[in-house]
C-alpha cells in the first residue's frame, strides 16, 4: 500500500516537473521548427533571385550594341559599308569607329569572345568587333544568322562553333541574339567556360543544382549532369515564381527573368537544406523523452 502510494506521488511529481519541458518542446516543434524551415526556403529563393539579377547584367551587352544601331545616321553608315564593294575614306573611318566601340565592350568583358552586327543587305554581309566584314557563306561561323534564327526579338542559343579563321577546333558558346523590327541583328558570343568558373564561385549546398532554362531546355547548369528528364516535372511543380515547392525528395525554387526570358531553377536535396532543422527536431525529441 505504501509502495503504491509512493509510486503514485512520484509519478505526479515527475509529471508536474516535466510538464513545462514537454510544453516548451511541443511549442518548439509546432512553431519554431516550421518557422526555421520557412526561413531556409526563403533564403534559397532570395539567393536564386540574386543570381538571376547578376545573370541579367551579364547578358545585357546586346542592348548596348542595339542602341547604337537605333541611331539612324549610324545604321545608315554601317549599311553603306556592308553594301559597298570597296571602302572609301569615309566608310573606312566609320568601320574603324564602329569596331573601336564594339571592341570597347569586348575588352571590358572577359566572358565575351566577339560581337557581330548585321543589317539586311544584298551581299548578306556582317561586320565584327575586330573590324572584319564577312558574308554568311564564308567559312568563319558559316550561316550563323540562320542557325540563330527564332521568333523572339531576344534569344539565347548554346552552340559549338569555330569563330575564328585558321582555328579548326570548335568551342562552346552561348550566343545572345537581339533583333529589332527593322531586321537589325546583334550577336554577342559568350564563352561558356566563363560560366563554369562563375558557378564554381557560388556558395552552393551539397547536391544543389542551379539550371538556366529556356523554353524547357537547359542552356546552362552548375552540374555536368543536370536532371534533364525531370525538368518538365520540376517546372510543372512550380505554379508561380517565388514560391518554392517540395517535389519528391527535393526543394525546387524558380525565378523567371523578364529581361532574358530565362527560367532559373534551383534543385536542393531536402536532407541537406533542412539538416539543421532535423538536428533541432532530434534534440527536442530527445529532451522530451
Amino acid at each position: 500500500m505504501r509502495r503504491r502510494f509512493f509510486l503514485e506521488n512520484l509519478t505526479k511529481m515527475l509529471a508536474l516537473s516535466l510538464l513545462p519541458t514537454i510544453m516548451v518542446t511541443v511549442v518548439f516543434i509546432m512553431i519554431l521548427l516550421p518557422s526555421e524551415k520557412k526561413t531556409l526556403r526563403m533564403d534559397t529563393q532570395n539567393n536564386l533571385s540574386l543570381i538571376q539579377e547578376n545573370m541579367d547584367l551579364l547578358l545585357n551587352d546586346s542592348n548596348k550594341v542595339m542602341n547604337m544601331l537605333n541611331i539612324p545616321t549610324y545604321a545608315n553608315s554601317i549599311y553603306g559599308i556592308l553594301e559597298s564593294d570597296g571602302l572609301d575614306y569615309i566608310n573606312f573611318l566609320t568601320l574603324r569607329q564602329t569596331a573601336s566601340q564594339l571592341n570597347a565592350i569586348v575588352n571590358s568583358r572577359s566572358y565575351i569572345s566577339s560581337i557581330y552586327v548585321y543589317l539586311p543587305n544584298s551581299k548578306d554581309a556582317y561586320l565584327t568587333n575586330s573590324g572584319h566584314i564577312y558574308t554568311m557563306n564564308d567559312k568563319v561561323d558559316e550561316n550563323w544568322l540562320e542557325v540563330c534564327n527564332g521568333e523572339k526579338p531576344y534569344r539565347l542559343i548554346r552552340r559549338q562553333v569555330n569563330l575564328y579563321p585558321g582555328i579548326e577546333t570548335s568551342q562552346d558558346y552561348l550566343t545572345v541574339i537581339q533583333e529589332n523590327s527593322k531586321g537589325y541583328v546583334t550577336a554577342v558570343n559568350i564563352v561558356v567556360s566563363y560560366f563554369k568558373r562563375l558557378f564554381g564561385s557560388l556558395n552552393l549546398k551539397e547536391g544543389e543544382i542551379i539550371m538556366f532554362v529556356d523554353n524547357g531546355n537547359i542552356l546552362l547548369s552548375t552540374s555536368p549532369n543536370p536532371p534533364d528528364e525531370k525538368m518538365e516535372h520540376y517546372l510543372e511543380a512550380l505554379n508561380q515564381p517565388g514560391n518554392p515547392v517540395e517535389f519528391e525528395n527535393m526543394l525546387v525554387s524558380h525565378s523567371h527573368s523578364a529581361t532574358t526570358g530565362l527560367d532559373l531553377v534551383s534543385v536542393t536535396p531536402k536532407r541537406v537544406l533542412y539538416s539543421s532543422v532535423y538536428r533541432l527536431m532530434m534534440t527536442a525529441l530527445i529532451t522530451m523523452s
